[in-house]
């Protein structure tokens, strides 16, 4: 199966800009056992601009999804919890439901994995398979930054429902017999 790192498209320039979450949501929280210290409903103020385009996929500072990306989530992992967050231009009055879905983190990065200096940017992902189980969506575990995972068909199922401002970054799977092997040559 393909999986891929799902983020806000770059070219949606004018996607929401959250301003100061910081006093109310803490990204320590936004995980399994840990998400009961969030409020069940937020309101968030946004950058005012007149021409935002509400995604259907925000990843920073946190990931976010629509009504659209919650239901095909519920689709693939029904036992999603989410948290409602509503984002808010008051000068322009727009506004929009996102959720914010609690995710498991898993610990499926390979040695491969190519990372900057401080690993807060993941520049080559590589998964290994034995550790991916059968979930659509993940966190990824072993970064400062948050990276969301999804399966191809969660991604395709999104992609067959016009969402839109989705970005999407192959990641590469290998096996641990295979990346043993490599790592012996790499040794010799």
């Amino acid at each position: 199966m393909k999986y891929f790192l799902l983020h806000t498209d770059p070219q949606y320039t004018t996607a929401p800009d959250l301003l100061d979450w910081r006093d109310k949501i803490d990204p320590r929280y936004i995980r399994k056992g840990r998400s009961y210290r969030l409020p069940q409903r937020e309101l968030l103020l946004i950058r005012e601009n007149p021409d935002t385009v509400f995604t259907d996929v925000l990843s920073f500072p946190f990931f976010l999804v629509t009504q659209l990306g919650k239901d095909v989530i519920c689709l693939y992992e029904p036992k999603t919890i989410f948290k409602e967050m509503v984002l808010l231009d008051r000068a322009n009055q727009a506004a929009e439901v996102y959720h914010l879905p609690i995710l498991d983190a898993v610990d499926c990065l390979s040695d491969q994995s190519e990372w900057n200096a401080d690993r807060s940017v993941l520049r080559r992902g590589v998964l290994r398979a034995e550790k991916l189980g059968k979930q659509a969506l993940f966190f990824l575990d072993g970064s400062k930054n948050t990276y969301v995972a999804a399966r191809l068909d969660l991604v395709e199922s999104l992609l067959k429902r016009g969402a839109r401002g989705i970005g999407l970054t192959p990641l590469e799977i290998v096996t641990e017999s295979l990346e043993c092997r490599q790592e012996e040559q790499h040794g010799q």
